[in-house]
């Protein structure tokens, strides 16, 4: 007589109870890079809107404008729809839409947003102000990592873009720390 080929009952149990344990371990991992990775991917649109502010203010020879949630300039402010939104002046003094805010990712918390008129040098001061912008341009944290929870964007000289990752529950520092990651 043949032996009968297959698995036993008790093989197949021992295979899900270990599949069961394998994806209860690694579940919490994927979370992490989740979020991890939709923080990267957010700052990334904040850089991505900062740059097109700065490119388009070249290519027109117009002031341009990356705007803030709240508080923005006229006559950029009426065109301004959110924190990340990127406007130009035309010719005739209107505003042109440039780019929509960047979107918002679930778990994430976008803070302390500048907003920065660009020249048409490229160069960005902050509204009314007559100084290159420098210092603290956003900041987007999740509350649901314990360790590099904080993604710091910064600017100097009214040009240079930079980011920090930070760990903490408080606010980004208001100027790029030396020991940024």
């Amino acid at each position: 007589m043949k032996a009968e080929r297959g698995f036993t009952l008790l093989e197949l149990l021992v295979a899900i109870a270990v599949a069961g344990i394998v994806t209860a371990i690694a579940i919490p991992g994927f979370r992490t890079i989740i979020i991890t990775n939709r923080l990267s991917s957010a700052a990334n649109e904040y850089i991505a809107a900062l740059t097109e502010a700065k490119m388009e203010a070249v290519k027109r020879n117009r002031p341009t404008l990356l705007c803030a949630a709240t508080g923005n300039p006229a006559p950029f402010d009426s065109a301004c729809a959110g924190a990340g939104t990127v406007v130009a002046l035309t010719g005739s003094g209107a505003t042109d839409v440039i780019r929509v805010k960047p979107p918002s990712y679930t778990a994430l918390s976008v803070a302390n947003v500048k907003a920065l008129r660009f020249s048409g040098q490229g160069l960005a001061r902050e509204p009314g102000g007559t100084a290159l912008a420098a210092g603290l341009v956003a900041e987007i944290s999740s509350a649901q990592l314990s360790s590099k929870n904080r993604r710091c964007i910064y600017m100097a000289a009214g040009s240079v873009i930079s980011t920090c990752t930070v760990t903490g529950t408080s606010t980004c520092p208001s100027n790029e720390p030396t020991n940024c990651l």
